[in-house]
């Protein structure tokens, strides 16, 4: 009776303390019995406050060394455009007001990092959230297992077709892709970036512990 009370408080408490809500009562008690605890660090151990650091679009190479690189360095306003609905049509991530009237990002930290990039070059991503609302069409949430999400909008010119992007590991979605888009803005067949793109992944982004996020789309029929 004294371990289960005890068992039952200790449960009590941490609902009330911490919002964690412990569905078997013994649990905690077996979870005593746990030596070592395998986690991912971020958000963990870390604050899973992240910064995108560089980026990789119309065939070169960027770093974001300053606020409003994005800007600077002569991006397609289309395919600008087309970056900013990717990073925030598809995401869980969320805006609220804080007590300074600020639009803060709220949600995953990956997502979170994203929106507040964008925020930092003066994008209203606010504004941005409000021409997806009534226009989904389907969602599927990220799946570690398929290593990418998918969300399909209305279009946002042409009622006739929806619009369809994908967000993930850049190996699983260049697999999908069959055209980029060049220095220019032109699409380009996917063939001649291919072989060279993971190598310059791998040299500049990921073997500096970087987590490295591709972002594809395509227009479809309703």
């Amino acid at each position: 009776m004294t371990i289960g009370i005890s068992l039952a408080h200790s449960v009590l408490y941490m609902y009330e303390k911490d919002n964690i809500l412990i569905r078997d009562l013994q649990a905690p008690e077996r979870l005593g019995l746990v030596n070592e605890i395998c986690i991912g660090k971020t958000g963990t151990m870390t604050t899973e406050d992240m910064k995108v650091v560089s980026f990789y679009i119309q065939n070169a190479f960027h770093k974001n060394d300053r606020l409003n690189s994005i800007h600077k360095c002569s991006i397609n306003e289309q395919i600008l455009q087309l970056l900013y609905e990717s990073i925030v049509f598809n995401s869980s991530a969320y805006i609220e007001m804080n007590e300074n009237s600020f639009y803060v990002p709220q949600g995953q930290g990956t997502e979170v990092s994203l929106m507040k990039w964008l925020q930092d070059a003066d994008i209203a991503v606010h504004q941005i959230i409000q021409r997806k609302e009534g226009r989904v069409l389907y969602t599927m949430p990220f799946d570690s297992s398929k290593k990418y999400s998918l969300i399909a909008v209305q279009h946002p010119t042409y009622e006739d077709k929806v619009r369809v992007y994908v967000k993930g590991a850049p190996e699983v979605v260049m697999e999908k892709c069959t055209q980029s888009i060049d220095e220019l803005g032109n699409p380009m067949q996917w063939e001649s970036e291919e072989a060279a793109l993971p190598g310059m992944i791998q040299d500049k982004m990921t073997q500096y512990g970087h987590r490295v996020i591709a972002f594809a789309s395509k227009d479809i029929d309703v």
